[in-house]
């Protein structure tokens, strides 16, 4: 997974386990009212697995809400992207002044094909 959808992943996870523990239902018994296994619920509650958009909407209906209380709105994933982009760039700029030869010429690579 990209860090992008990493986080993104990890914000409708939060999101289940909230709405989730709010309605006082259980992880068995949601997974089973969705067909998913236990551990696949409990995975896209940590974020550690990407949940179909079936899955998403299968959620929304068990818990009865809305699916927009499950998804982050559009300006809080941008907020998730530009914290991300923030993270990378700081990476990119440490990396870059401590002058290694293998790091910039790694990135100048991937810049490269990035061009074309």
């Amino acid at each position: 997974m990209t860090d992008t959808t990493q986080t993104l992943c990890n914000a409708i996870g939060i999101n289940i386990k909230k709405l989730r523990r709010k309605k006082k239902v259980g992880q068995a018994e949601l997974a089973k009212q969705i067909y998913l296994s236990r551990s696949s619920l409990s995975n896209i509650e940590i974020g550690n697995q990407q949940p179909t958009l079936k899955a998403i909407y299968e959620i929304a209906i068990a818990l009865k809400c809305d699916i927009s209380d499950i998804l982050p709105s559009t300006s809080e994933y941008q907020s998730l992207v530009d914290n991300i982009d923030g993270e990378l760039i700081e990476l990119l700029n440490k990396n870059t002044k401590s002058n290694n030869p293998k790091t910039i010429g790694v990135l100048k690579e991937i810049l490269s094909n990035n061009d074309e």
